[in-house]
């Protein structure tokens, strides 16, 4: 009796404990104390179909206008004369659409290569460009990615994620999908990638430490996060049974244990 007593009192909690959802646990071989090298993510690099935010700025308003497209479209005549013209077909607001060889069609100068530049380079380039063509002496020149976008799928939560500030990782990318459960295989962690005309899949095991090293833990426009199911998955019915059991046997050994207590 005292054995099948023992039995049941360390079974209950058991099963009692098992019947709770638990979240995985990332980076498992992180040490407290130990110092770790932070790999510099590399700078974003434009692609064709990106759409860009392109904003100049000047202490005299009408010297940036013409390179502003929501006052109008404007050109640039043989006399380096700029003059006034229809509205630009791509609109302030819709940002400049890269085509499929890499150009915008930027007021005043034309098409003007941007694909594989960073943001940073393309501030760089055109600010360049205008001083250069002596339109504004200082000018300020601000680039955003208006189309940074990144999917998930599998076992978390089916979304798009808008990025505003152009930067992601695949950590932030999963907390913001609700994070994984047990069913997720965090070990295999998908990201797929377009780039250069080119598809490609990384795999990052979330629960190592070196996921931090890995290329696809820095996501880039337009990624899909995948993350699979782990091979063995318990099915919902046989799910919802071990729950019941072990609720009935810990209520079976708490009850039992009450009992002998009492006779005692």
């Amino acid at each position: 009796m005292n054995r099948i007593l023992l039995f049941l009192i360390l079974l209950g909690p058991f099963f009692f404990s098992s019947c709770l959802m638990q979240k995985v646990q990332y980076v498992k071989n992180m040490t407290p104390d130990s110092l770790y090298n932070i790999k510099v993510s590399e700078a974003l690099k434009i692609q064709p179909n990106d759409r860009l935010s392109i904003k100049i700025y000047s202490k005299d308003r009408e010297l940036a206008a013409p390179f502003n497209t929501e006052l109008g479209g404007y050109s640039l005549t043989l006399e380096s004369e700029i003059v006034k013209g229809v509205n630009a077909e791509n609109s302030f607001e819709n940002g400049y659409l890269v085509d499929s060889d890499g150009n915008i069609d930027f007021p005043v100068f034309g098409k003007i290569k941007v694909s594989s530049l960073s943001m940073e380079e393309i501030k760089e380039l055109i600010s360049k460009m205008i001083k250069d063509n002596n339109y504004i002496e200082d000018p300020l020149v601000k680039v955003n990615l208006l189309n940074f976008k990144i999917m998930t799928m599998g076992t978390v939560e089916n979304s798009v994620l808008n990025v505003t500030d152009g930067k992601i990782t695949l950590l932030e990318a999963i907390v913001q999908a609700g994070g994984l459960n047990l069913h997720a295989d965090a070990t295999k962690v998908k990201v797929i990638r377009e780039q250069n005309g080119e598809r490609k899949l990384l795999i990052v095991n979330m629960e190592e430490y070196d996921m931090f090293n890995t290329e696809g833990y820095h996501l880039l426009q337009n990624d899909i996060v995948y993350v699979p199911q782990k091979n063995k998955l318990i099915s919902p019915g046989t799910q919802s049974l071990w729950q019941v059991m072990g609720i009935f046997l810990g209520v079976i050994s708490m009850t039992i244990t009450s009992i002998a207590l009492i006779k005692r």
